[in-house]
């Protein structure tokens, strides 16, 4: 995984620090988007992915907590040409 590649959430996102909203409003599964940096020293709790999702958010993925995959380039190109 690296800056510049395309993702998709599996699943809607959460929002953990929010017992009154537990998911992210406009974030869900299926949506797509670039990461533009990563963020993954120190402990496992503290990673995060920058995306720019296509919805016009910005907004980062906890890896420990949100759903996601790496778009394979073949996908991406298969994806534009249709």
């Amino acid at each position: 995984m690296k800056v510049g590649d395309r993702i998709q959430l599996l699943a809607p996102m959460k929002n953990p620090d929010s017992a009154r909203i537990p998911v992210e409003e406009g974030m869900s599964a299926g949506l797509e988007g670039t990461i533009v940096y990563l963020s993954l020293d120190g402990p496992a709790d503290w990673h995060q992915i920058g995306v720019r999702w296509d919805n016009g958010r910005t907004l980062n993925i906890l890896p420990k907590t949100d759903r996601f995959r790496v778009i394979p380039v073949e996908e991406q190109k298969h994806a534009d040409a249709v």
